[in-house]
């Protein structure tokens, strides 16, 4: 069962529109920032906003009569309104969309290795299609903790946000996309997966502070896939994979928030991640 593509695009707008949206509010980034880096700020706080959202809704927290418990379409939508109004009140402060900036040659490499991961990624899912080269029973974990946490039937706390994050996001895209939910799930982590070199790219650009060392890495990084792809999607690691993602986010943060006349907003975004 496919399911309806377009959750999938809903899913991309939950991470995106809060994270422009907070973004652009706090003015995370600078005059002198690439398109790649800003979407890269943007991806980080989205995916941080949403799972602080995601952990609070399943925490099993009593608010009055009623516990919080299980993700539904109103979990999804006020997150897409708390990014749409972060980034319409920004637009009322600074009045104008700092976000845009001219496309350079940098970011048309990071988005041509971005593809060129994709192409990998298709060419692999082509030769193993639905996880036939193992058997390994983390696929099934992994969509019941999901399925759990979507009805109510697990809660985030007294587990924890660590091995639950990338269930959040699982169970999001099960909710929205609908179908069978082993497919669902691959496709989800394949989605974190193609934009994963942005993390790189951005981290590399913070520590080396320079443009080709980045591109370097995140060139290495891609084009490697065919040998950590069976990491991630034969052996089932979803959670370490997430958990190296959030990690270069919070070590771009680190960076930036210690770096001279470091502006507030960034301690936001650190606090955040």
């Amino acid at each position: 069962m496919e399911g309806n593509l377009l959750g999938y695009a809903i899913y991309l707008m939950m991470i995106f529109l809060p994270g422009m949206g907070f973004g652009e509010l706090i003015q995370v980034w600078n005059d002198g920032e690439n398109l790649a880096s800003r979407f890269a700020w943007a991806f980080g706080i989205g995916l941080s906003f949403d799972t602080v959202v995601l952990l609070v809704r399943t925490s099993g927290l009593r608010l009055g009569n009623s516990a919080l418990v299980g993700i539904d379409f109103a979990t999804v939508e006020f997150i897409l309104f708390a990014g749409l109004l972060a980034l319409l009140v920004g637009l009322v402060l600074h009045r104008r969309l700092t976000f845009s900036t001219k496309v350079t040659r940098t970011d048309l490499l990071v988005g041509a290795t971005i593809l060129g991961l994709g192409v990998l990624l298709l060419s692999y899912f082509n030769k193993f299609p639905i996880f036939p080269e193992y058997q390994s029973p983390d696929y099934q974990v992994h969509v019941e903790i999901a399925r759990a946490l979507l009805s109510g039937t697990a809660t985030s706390i007294p587990s924890g946000v660590l091995y639950y994050a990338v269930h959040f996001q699982l169970a999001s895209a099960i909710l929205l996309v609908g179908g069978e939910p082993l497919i669902v799930v691959q496709r989800t982590m394949a989605i974190l997966v193609v934009l994963s070199p942005l993390f790189i790219y951005q981290v590399s650009v913070k520590l080396f502070e320079n443009q080709f060392a980045a591109l370097l890495n995140v060139a290495i990084y891609a084009f490697s896939g065919t040998i950590w792809f069976g990491s991630v999607f034969n052996s089932g690691l979803y959670a370490n994979f997430f958990g190296i993602l959030i990690a270069l986010f919070l070590l771009t943060s680190l960076v930036n928030v210690t770096g001279p006349n470091a502006p507030r907003s960034t301690w936001v975004v650190f606090l955040l991640s």
